[in-house]
């Protein structure tokens, strides 16, 4: 462990800092505890909760909106990134080098390494997580750090447990994060020469679980505290420091200081207004009121089905030293009055108000399941399938993909673009991947989404292609010349494309130009045999035609002399 004024000093502005971003992160925390305990009572973690398993939260009475937010985060997973299918593709900007057989042959290759990669490690299960606390938070926080056994792996953070901050790109670009760790996961990870001297006592005197404060760092180097004073290894020419040390007032120096090449941290948001750094939307903050009020009401209706079942009692004065059994198959003895029974419900429930309550109740959980897309995840009912018609379906289903639109874009943007430059770099570091062909040395990747939704969201485009050629069709029967207007290739492409067609199932715009061009070859060769044909046929029946007879063509002959009369 390294101690020294100048570790005090990176120290302090550290904690300086994370000081501030807790402030900033503040009036988040109050909606945060209210969205987790109705939507993912065991998901967060806050600073007053840090080793409390929030098992006091989970007193929910109707758990249709911790089923709504499940549902959202396997839709997404199943239509955004499903491990049963490819879900991107690798390609280049200028088609002429992926059609090189050489460059196209290491595209497939990467690909095929990269979902191997996502398949052996726990990627996919960190992105579960991700859809999920995004869909209800709005922000979600997940690093992936470089593993021996697997190549990389996925640490997911509970929300409130971190603090964020944005760049001048309005991208998330540092991480403060405070991690428990007993006094084993301490000297395991970190080694026990770097821990302070009060765990190094704790460790010799066997006492492996005591739970010790850390805090972690990752920000840009450029402008950090620790820029140009990190010794240890070759990582000051990393773009992204990391420092680790514990929060301990009597430890002074770090427990790990190390830096990434990529920003390692995915932190997604729903929405965002401005620079916040963390989400200002999400399904969850739409139909947080909802979700309260319906706990409202189902406990009003529980309490109203318990007055009904076990209601109070109106007995009479001579029963007041009897006790009143309400089991089955007792009896109890008492005086009736007036003739009316020693013992009486109090008050009775209209049983039209559970109805009433039931109705509402039902009403609620359908404008929660909304605001989660569940009926675009879960298709509509069997009776909604009955009521209406497949157009009316289909246009139902295309207002959730718009609605959706955005958030793709940005998880596209926050998510999927860093999680696979990330992973790629990492495996093409450490020799997974092939080395790239000379071709693209110089030559940025492109990165093409294949997910369910992403074809789902082009085929909105199909409608409009289809109406505008039924259009032109009913056209051309008026005035067939509407055609020429139409460039049908760029037609089919477009129609590929939102289908998500491979572009290989297509011809090469130059192998459909020779198509065509022998095709136009070949039918002008047939022109020209039949016009030879006819013309051999004309001179033919002119040699045999009879000349002594009169007919035209003897009048044509003698209009022309006896020397054309005699050449018959």
């Amino acid at each position: 462990m390294i101690h020294g004024t100048s570790n005090h000093d990176l120290r302090c502005s550290y904690l300086k800092r994370y000081e501030a971003l807790k402030q900033e992160r503040e009036p988040w925390l109050g909606l945060w505890r209210d969205l987790a305990s109705n939507f993912a009572p065991m998901l967060s973690r806050f600073d007053n909760e840090r080793q409390k398993k929030n098992v006091e939260r989970n007193k929910l009475l109707n758990s249709s909106p911790v089923r709504d937010s499940r549902v959202l985060a396997a839709g997404m997973m199943t239509s955004v990134t499903s491990p049963a299918r490819k879900w991107f593709k690798l390609s280049k900007p200028f088609s002429f080098l992926t059609d090189q057989p050489r460059v196209r042959e290491w595209l497939e290759d990467v690909e095929n390494g990269l979902f191997q990669i996502f398949a052996r490690s726990n990627l996919y299960s960190a992105l579960s997580s991700c859809y999920r606390e995004c869909g209800v938070f709005g922000i979600h926080a997940f690093f992936v750090e470089e593993d021996d056994k697997d190549v990389v792996r996925a640490y997911t953070l509970p929300v409130g447990s971190y603090c964020l901050a944005s760049s001048e790109r309005r991208a998330v670009d540092t991480l403060f994060r405070e991690v428990w760790l007993t006094t084993a996961q301490l000297v395991d990870r970190f080694g026990l020469d770097a821990c302070s001297t009060h765990v190094r006592n704790l460790w010799e005197m066997g006492d492996r679980d005591t739970k010790h404060e850390v805090l972690h760092v990752i920000e840009p180097a450029k402008g950090s505290p620790s820029a140009g004073k990190l010794v240890d290894g070759d990582y000051r020419k990393k773009p992204f420091v990391s420092v680790w040390f514990e929060m301990n007032s009597a430890a002074e120096g770090f427990l790990r200081r190390s830096g990434y090449y990529e920003f390692p941290v995915m932190a997604p948001r729903w929405s965002v207004v401005d620079n916040d750094a963390y989400g200002s939307d999400s399904p969850g903050m739409i139909s947080l009121g909802d979700a309260k009020l319906l706990q409202v009401i189902e406990a009003a209706s529980a309490k109203m089905m318990e007055n009904g079942a076990t209601p109070a009692l109106l007995a009479s004065g001579s029963m007041r030293n009897q006790k009143i059994s309400m089991r089955p198959a007792e009896v109890t003895f008492g005086d009736s009055t007036n003739g009316a029974p020693a013992a009486a419900p109090l008050y009775e429930t209209p049983p039209h108000w559970i109805s009433i309550l039931q109705n509402k109740i039902t009403e609620i959980e359908n404008k929660i399941a909304s605001s989660f897309f569940v009926d675009l995840f879960l298709g509509l009912s069997e009776s909604d399938r009955r009521q209406i018609t497949a157009e009316e379906i289909r246009a139902r289903q295309q207002e959730k993909m718009l609605q959706l639109g955005p958030v793709l874009e940005r998880l596209n943007d926050e998510l999927l673009d860093p999680l696979i430059d990330r992973v790629f770099a990492i495996a093409y570091r450490k020799g997974y991947l092939p080395p790239a062909p000379p071709e693209l040395q110089a030559e940025s990747i492109r990165v093409e989404y294949l997910s369910v939704l992403t074809q789902a969201q082009k085929t909105i485009g199909v409608s409009a292609v289809q109406t505008f050629i039924s259009s032109v069709s009913n056209l051309a029967q008026i005035k067939p010349d509407v055609l020429d207007k139409v460039n049908w290739d760029q037609v089919v492409d477009d129609l590929a494309e939102m289908y998500g067609v491979p572009p290989r199932e297509l011809a090469d715009s130059d192998d459909v130009q020779r198509i065509r061009d022998a095709r136009a070859q070949q039918m002008a060769m047939q022109q020209q045999l039949a016009a030879e044909t006819e013309q051999a046929n004309q001179v033919k029946a002119l040699a045999q035609a009879q000349t002594d007879k009169p007919s035209a063509l003897t009048e044509l002959l003698n209009a022309s002399g006896p020397y054309a009369a005699s050449q018959v």
